[in-house]
């Protein structure tokens, strides 16, 4: 003859299209608000303090505007500023090493050249320029060595500028396309 079963009490079904029950009464696997959080079930502390819930912060004005105007909805096409001209690109970069030239075609056919000389002098860094209230480093000089002259390589920096490198080692200055523009009608 078999051993007789343990006593188990049967599980409690729930109604069809009820909700599924917790695996531990007490215990709650995300409380509102908290996905993913696991732990005790607490009142919520919204009802306790007094405050309402769901409807957030008013905020003046949005509910004053007409039935033409939605605060998500961009405004109309009409309503929008025009777009600036972009700044010029550059479709040619060239560093002449011999004549210490740097040389730019633009998009717009413009061609210009820019020597050592003038590119070390109108250097944009903070190093150069300085920062914070102090002077810059070519504010007190008045004259540079052939190596802080002399160019020895150009880098692209994004979309919008230049960086230059220097037989010197500097290479700090980041020259914007509009910045080399100026530098040519100055």
């Amino acid at each position: 003859m078999r051993p007789r079963a343990p006593r188990v009490r049967p599980r409690r079904r729930r109604a069809r299209g009820a909700p599924p029950g917790r695996a531990v009464p007490g215990r709650d696997t995300a409380p509102r608000g908290h996905p993913g959080r696991v732990g005790r079930r607490r009142a919520d502390r919204r009802l306790a303090a007094g405050l309402g819930g769901g409807e957030g912060v008013h905020r003046p004005g949005l509910a004053d505007r007409g039935p033409h105007v939605h605060p998500v909805l961009p405004a109309p096409a009409g309503d929008q500023r025009p777009l600036n001209d972009p700044d010029p690109f550059p479709t040619a970069v060239d560093l002449v090493r011999a004549d210490n030239v740097l040389e730019i075609a633009w998009e717009d056919g413009a061609r210009t050249r820019y020597p050592g000389r003038q590119m070390r002098w109108a250097c944009p860094c903070a190093e150069c320029r300085g920062e914070g209230g102090s002077t810059g480093r070519l504010d007190a000089l008045t004259e540079l060595a052939d190596d802080e002259l002399r160019m020895t390589e150009v880098a692209l920096v994004g979309q919008y500028a230049l960086q230059i490198g220097f037989a010197s080692g500097h290479a700090t200055g980041i020259y914007t396309f509009r910045y080399l523009r100026q530098l040519a009608s100055a």
